[in-house]
């Protein structure tokens, strides 16, 4: 009875230790999955087709601004003397503005960087002269100037990294579909190399490219867009000028409503006395014309006399 006992607790056993044993490599199979599947996420993700997309045109974007700014700056300097030369100096200074914009949009839309805006809201009304001083006082103008220069070097590596990662591997898928494409059951082996590495390959250049793209949005949204500091100030200066405002709107409010009672009030006091007046005025004169003349009273002397 014993070992019979003892036979099923171990076959017992062995049957734990099967189901453990299959539980353990399901999970670890789906783990891998799960990692495998992660990994090939960014094939199709739209954000890396638009961050290679931002990397691969950086070179000829940032050979356009170093150029037309160079060139801007150089002729404006040596002209500088005469009107025109200010006028160019002038020109280069909008360019510049207008590329800053530019990038600012292309790197909120391609690589989903949160930028704050390049200078920050002014309601005062004032001459084209004193935009100007305080566009060139704003210290994002000249952060801009510097990431539209710093974007060739950038450009010449993004371009250049972007070909050399993505550019072998659409090679090698292009290649496998054409190879089972054109010899069918034959070009399967095609299929599984080059493309297979391919295709994991390209996932790894996404996986790249993003990074990369991430890192130059952190620093597109440090160089083209205005400080913290500045951002709190404005925030505060604009909360002070509504609190002010709306004080002064209340202030303006409850002096009308005081005022708007007391005229009506006066108005009908000076009617009432005025037609109190009005009224006394009016008898006074009824009763002067309807009492008798009065005789005039003979005085004991002239009676006497007579």
């Amino acid at each position: 009875m014993r070992r019979l006992d003892t036979v099923s607790a171990h076959g017992w056993a062995t049957v734990f230790d099967q189901e453990s044993l299959e539980s353990t490599a399901h999970d670890s199979t789906a783990v891998v999955r799960g990692r495998i599947l992660r990994f090939l996420h960014v094939l199709w993700e739209p954000r890396s087709y638009l961050n290679a997309l931002y990397l691969l045109t950086a070179f000829p974007l940032g050979l356009t601004y170093f150029f037309i700014l160079l060139i801007g700056g150089v002729v404006g300097a040596l002209f500088t003397f005469v009107l025109v030369g200010l006028l160019i100096l002038l020109a280069a200074l909008v360019a510049a503005w207008g590329f800053a914009l530019f990038e600012r949009e292309l790197a909120i839309g391609l690589l989903g960087a949160k930028i704050p805006p390049l200078s920050l809201p002014n309601a005062e009304v004032v001459s084209p002269w004193r935009t100007l001083g305080r566009h060139l006082r704003q210290p994002a103008t000249w952060r801009s100037m510097a990431f539209l220069l710093v974007k060739l070097p950038f450009g010449i590596f993004a371009t250049g990294l972007s070909l050399a990662l993505i550019g072998p591997c659409v090679v090698g898928i292009v290649y496998a579909l054409a190879t089972l494409s054109d010899r069918g059951p034959f070009g399967i082996g095609a299929l599984i190399f080059p493309g297979v590495l391919a295709f994991f390959g390209l996932a790894l250049s996404f996986h790249i490219l993003n990074w990369v793209g991430r890192a130059w949005g952190r620093f597109a949204a440090d160089m083209l867009g205005v400080s913290e500091e500045q951002r709190q100030v404005w925030e505060a200066r604009r909360r002070a000028e509504a609190a002010d405002r709306s004080r002064r709107d209340l202030i303006m409010n409850v002096s009308h409503e005081l005022r708007t009672p007391v005229r009506p009030s006066r108005l009908t006091w000076t009617r009432c006395s005025c037609r109190a007046k009005t009224g006394r005025t009016a008898r006074n004169r009824t009763a002067a014309f309807e009492s008798p003349p009065r005789r005039p009273v003979a005085s004991p002397t002239s009676s006497r006399t007579s």
